[in-house]
């Protein structure tokens, strides 16, 4: 008994008991450290989070194919964009786009304003 007591004075000074008691209680210990039924099931929770991420994201890529215009010449990549140039006053439409260091342009129609 006289040990018991002693331990009991130590650890509640904050130093560590030398008996074989712990120095918490059983309960302290569970909520402390996660059991591994709980780290499982976090695993399998991150490992499908990441699957869905990954499925997604290779949805999302299917996805941004870019659709040819209609009215875009086969010539012309779908990466053109059009732009709008002035000479001697009158404004035309051109396809314009960038192959390796050149800016190529193909004319597309006259600017209409009353559209």
């Amino acid at each position: 008994m006289g040990n018991w007591r002693a331990n009991r004075r130590n650890t509640s000074q904050g130093t560590r008991s030398t008996g074989s008691s712990p120095n918490w209680e059983p309960s302290q210990r569970l909520s402390r450290r996660p059991s591994l039924h709980n780290v499982a099931r976090y695993a399998e929770a991150l490992a499908e989070h990441k699957d869905r991420e990954a499925r997604l994201e290779e949805e999302s890529d299917d996805n941004e194919i870019e659709e040819r215009p209609d009215d875009l010449p086969d010539e012309v990549p779908t990466k053109a964009t059009i732009t709008i140039k002035e000479i001697n006053d009158n404004r035309y439409y051109y396809w314009q786009w960038r192959e390796e260091d050149k800016i190529k342009s193909k004319y597309k129609e006259p600017v209409n304003l009353d559209k």
